[in-house]
């Protein structure tokens, strides 16, 4: 009672940052947590095949608390998106020039972006379910505030998809929406995931089909031509 409140740009409320410029914080402290835990993944299970670490990569480095806050439109978003290339580079042992349309294909999922839309359109699903009246009025304000970020995030998903924004919430991005993808990417990828399971068993005692040398020549070949 009787204090001072000091002004600030932004500040944490339940682990989220709010705020003038929060979206920029925001992101970076996602950014900062994220790269923590795929450097504990990476230094504990660096030798168990390359699949197995996508799983633990997906299960300890992916909840990204906050992430359904992005704004998605923010030309921030481009720090964590680099962010995922680099550590996906990383945690599989590819050249660091791989392509980075290559990467969500070599580990057979959906590119980041994807992902995070995925996530954010369930968030909203359940805002919308809600029996809570108060939170479904803040989701209506939220929707028609024409620069608050779920707009903007709404906006920058159906744009992505071309669907009308109404259509949005019906949808499930890994079963209703398939962009478009380069056929002979999916073939190099399904190539690459071979070497990296050859590349696999010189951890193990089984008699390696090639060199390492000769994998890692193949590997960088189609990772980065």
């Amino acid at each position: 009672m009787g204090g001072v409140l000091n002004v600030v740009d932004h500040d944490k409320h339940l682990g989220n940052i709010i705020g003038y410029h929060s979206q920029e914080a925001q992101i970076k402290k996602c950014i900062n947590e994220f790269l923590g835990k795929c450097n504990m993944v990476i230094s504990h299970f660096n030798n168990v095949p390359f699949y197995i670490k996508y799983d633990l990569f997906k299960t300890f480095c992916m909840p990204l608390y906050g992430a359904q806050l992005f704004d998605f439109s923010s030309r921030h978003m481009q720090l964590f998106y680099v962010s995922w290339r680099k550590a996906i580079r990383k945690l599989l042992n590819i050249p660091f020039r791989t392509h980075s349309v290559l990467l969500h294909c070599i580990c057979d999922d959906i590119p980041i972006h994807e992902q995070l839309y995925s996530r954010f359109i369930k968030f909203i699903k359940g805002i919308v379910d809600s029996s809570n009246s108060m939170t479904s009025l803040c989701y209506i304000l939220a929707l028609n505030a024409r620069r608050s970020s779920l707009c903007n995030s709404i906006t920058t998903i159906s744009h992505y998809y071309k669907v009308p924004r109404n259509e949005l919430l019906n949808i499930n991005i890994r079963k209703d929406l398939k962009p478009d993808r380069d056929d002979d990417d999916i073939i190099k990828c399904s190539v690459i995931r071979d070497l990296l399971t050859m590349r696999d068993v010189l951890y193990t005692n089984v008699e390696p089909i090639y060199a390492v040398t000769e994998i890692e020549f193949m590997l960088n070949t189609l990772c980065t031509e």
